[in-house]
């Protein structure tokens, strides 16, 4: 995937969001829409007709997942594609593996910063 910033953040979530609207007619506050891929990736929902995936989920659990994708691009580097004098310059790819709970690893996905999953961070409620 590829970090992006700016409208493109915004046009990837409003797409989403129309989705969950469609799929959840009777979502409202707390409810949340996640996607995938990422809002903050240029592989988000704008990127495709129809090759994403949108879920309601709780609000804080939306924040907190925000959070952590927000770590994960500061403590590894990850650059948005940006412009320069020289034009667009490609950013840091970066690649998601989905670990799951079970038989060979029974306690779930853990986490690089030692935090459990289960831990709260949100800014806006």
């Amino acid at each position: 995937m590829h970090r992006i910033v700016g409208s493109g953040i915004t046009t990837n979530r409003n797409k989403a969001t129309a989705m969950c609207r469609s799929l959840w007619a009777t979502c409202q506050y707390p409810d949340s829409c996640d996607e995938y891929p990422f809002a903050s990736t240029k592989e988000g929902a704008a990127s495709t007709p129809s090759n994403y995936s949108v879920e309601l989920i709780k609000l804080e659990d939306n924040c907190a997942s925000g959070s952590r994708l927000g770590w994960f691009y500061q403590q590894n580097r990850i650059i948005p594609e940006h412009r320069n004098d020289r034009g667009l310059m490609a950013g840091t790819p970066f690649y998601v593996s989905v670990v799951t709970s079970g038989p060979s690893n029974p306690k779930g996905p853990s986490t690089p910063d030692g935090l459990p999953l289960s831990e709260r961070f949100c800014d806006e409620q």
